[in-house]
């Protein structure tokens, strides 16, 4: 309201040239090559912990593609992320249909992304202690849960029913930058970038689909509740599948 689009996008911008730019030329490749092993492995005592690991495992592409486990984490990658974009980008015109006033729709989108960014270390060091299996399929469930409160929500809804449709959108939301470390315990690292890379296409089927599907079902009957209704059981479903993926033994 203060500023518009434009001045907003420039913002943006500049943060992402201050921060983000900055912050890039301090990623590093894999920790073989500085003489350190992946989180969780330890050195023997034989081995001289300053000598670079070259040994890599994991699936080969052909053999990840085969296995049901892309299958599933693929189809829960596509309901959450696709679900994640197609509310984000109806959300305020959700609320300003219903009667919310344009600043108040925005704050709620605030706390969205600030619960989304509180739960980022927290959600990693969960995925370090438990099954991350589980706890992906827990974000996606609160992001199906979160799905159906948005549904529920109407003008004169209490402020209390907003929260929690925010607060697991939220953490759904925030939960979905640590997929990577759930590729990495089914298929290794071996072919890591390429098997991410295949699995990313259903990220962009579900974030190019979703909010288009989510437009016209509003276009067709005036409406957005049919449309996050079916987001809703879609990702109850993507959080069903990704509890059936198989259970991983660690190497002790």
């Amino acid at each position: 309201d203060m500023y518009g689009w434009q001045g907003t996008f420039l913002f943006a911008a500049i943060g992402s040239w201050i921060l983000i730019l900055p912050l890039s030329f301090l990623f590093r490749n894999r920790p073989e090559e500085y003489g350190l092993n992946p989180d969780g492995v330890q050195d023997s005592k034989e081995q001289n912990p300053l000598k670079k690991s070259t040994e890599i495992s994991g699936m080969e592409v052909k053999e990840a593609l085969k296995s049901r486990s892309f299958w599933l984490i693929g189809f829960g990658t596509m309901v959450q992320a696709g679900s994640a974009v197609a509310i984000l980008t109806h959300i305020i015109p959700n609320f300003m249909d219903i009667g919310f006033e344009r600043s108040y729709a925005s704050l709620i989108v605030m706390t969205i992304a600030i619960v989304g960014l509180a739960v980022r270390i927290p959600i990693g060091w969960l995925m370090d202690i438990t099954s991350r299996r589980n706890v992906i399929s827990l974000s996606i469930g609160l992001t199906g849960i979160s799905c159906f409160f948005l549904w529920l929500i109407k003008a004169d809804s209490p402020f209390i029913l907003v929260l929690i449709f925010a607060i697991p959108f939220g953490i759904g939301n925030g939960s979905i930058w640590v997929r990577p470390a759930l590729n990495r315990e089914f298929f290794g690292t071996k072919r890591f970038g390429t098997i991410s890379g295949l699995l990313s296409i259903f990220n962009i089927i579900g974030t190019s689909v979703f909010p288009v599907c989510t437009g016209l079902v509003f276009d067709a009957v005036e409406n957005y509740s049919p449309a996050f209704l079916t987001l809703g059981v879609l990702n109850i479903i993507g959080a069903l599948l990704t509890m059936a993926l198989p259970r991983i033994i660690k190497n002790k």
